[in-house]
């Protein structure tokens, strides 16, 4: 809340899960949206080692859903990077390899009655080696911005790209 033009904390949210196992990326990629707040868990062991997870935290009520990628695949980083806008979440797996190591994919989940329901899976469209597409992502309303970091395997500078796709209505 705002108190004479300084902001206050209202409340401290747990994380849901403590991960002891020593250094990684477990927390530091979040977004909020609303009442929802999207925490990325890339270094998770659920279906895998580094498979990853995402929680999805109502920080009203600070239930939690934890999400995890159909493919749970070992090292695919599921949680890389995490975008939620209203009720539709993008999830980054910059390291998933479904026959192109490291090509990278993202899954798009929706929120339907109180529940976050897995929608569509995007591929990487260059389908290159090492892209690690989905490595950034945004949203904003229907369209999904994804970036890849090294799309030109092999070149002696990584060159980066970003893809914009919009839902269809």
């Amino acid at each position: 809340s705002l108190k004479d033009n300084y902001l206050t904390q209202d409340k401290t949210l747990p994380f849901p899960t403590q991960d002891n196992t020593g250094i990684n990326d477990n927390g530091r990629n979040f977004s909020l949206s609303g009442k929802y707040l999207a925490v990325g868990y890339p270094d998770e062991d659920g279906a895998g080692e580094r498979s990853g997870a995402v929680y999805v935290i109502d920080i009203e009520s600070v239930q939690f859903q934890k999400l995890t990628s159909t493919a749970g695949r070992f090292g695919q980083r599921f949680g890389e990077s995490v975008q939620i806008d209203g009720d539709t979440l993008v999830v980054g797996s910059p390291h998933a390899d479904r026959g192109v190591i490291k090509s990278g994919e993202v899954t798009v989940f929706k929120l339907i009655e109180n529940e976050w329901k897995q929608q569509a899976i995007i591929r990487n469209p260059a389908g290159h080696a090492y892209d690690l597409f989905g490595s950034k992502v945004a949203i904003s309303g229907k369209n999904i911005l994804v970036g890849a970091g090294y799309p030109v395997y092999g070149s002696e500078k990584p060159i980066g790209r970003v893809y914009l796709f919009s839902e269809n209505s």
